[in-house]
């Protein structure tokens, strides 16, 4: 229990360090459309590095053994991370995230992205459009600087999670993340969930 509450503690201190930069309700409408395809168009590039020696995983789809590339490992990690932080926000998070960087992959070969020359230029656009909109939707709705300036780490990693917690907790209000009870963090979010979409309507 000890255990479970430090790491709610440390769940409760990252969200609310995101939380302080995200408090208009446009702003977080822009940061759910942008934060996880800015994560997705990140890794893709990962998938155009050698493959992992003596690392293969077998496809139903194509019946055949593949190479693991670069990107599944650090799509597993991140999901970890995710699931570490909390039990069942995070493992859906994982759940996620891994299947973000397959459907990317996929999408990738449908678009003839073969390779790196092949997908620099539209991932670029993609990185330049997103990243714009949220540094746009800072400025001029929350009238300040982004998280990413004082927390450029914790602002990239873990906003992931925090819009997806925030997604799921916006669509279903008797959700919570804390699956044994503890709605310490749940009950934080809940509270500036109420605020900003309040303001919303």
């Amino acid at each position: 229990m000890a255990r479970l509450r430090r790491g709610l503690e440390h769940l409760e201190r990252r969200y609310a360090f995101y939380a302080a930069y995200h408090s208009n309700p446009a702003n977080v409408l822009v940061h759910a459309v942008c934060v996880w395809p800015i994560l997705l168009t990140a890794m893709l590039p990962l998938r155009y590095a050698p493959p992992l020696p003596l690392l293969r995983f077998y496809c139903p789809l194509c019946r055949q053994y593949l190479p693991v590339q670069l990107g599944f490992p650090v799509a597993v990690a991140l999901g970890a991370y995710y699931a570490l932080m909390d039990r069942r926000a995070g493992a859906a998070a994982a759940a996620l995230c891994v299947a973000g960087w397959a459907a990317g992959t996929l999408l990738a070969d449908a678009a003839g992205l073969w390779t790196f020359r092949d997908a620099w230029r539209p991932l670029l656009t993609a990185q330049a459009v997103l990243w714009s909109a949220q540094f746009f939707s800072h400025a001029f709705f929350e009238k300040r600087r982004p998280a990413l300036v004082d927390g450029p780490v914790q602002a990239v990693v873990t906003a992931p999670l925090f819009v997806f917690i925030e997604v799921i907790g916006r669509v279903r209000s008797s959700w919570s993340p804390c699956g044994d009870g503890d709605r310490q963090v749940f009950d934080l979010m809940r509270v500036r969930l109420l605020r900003v979409f309040a303001g919303a309507a």
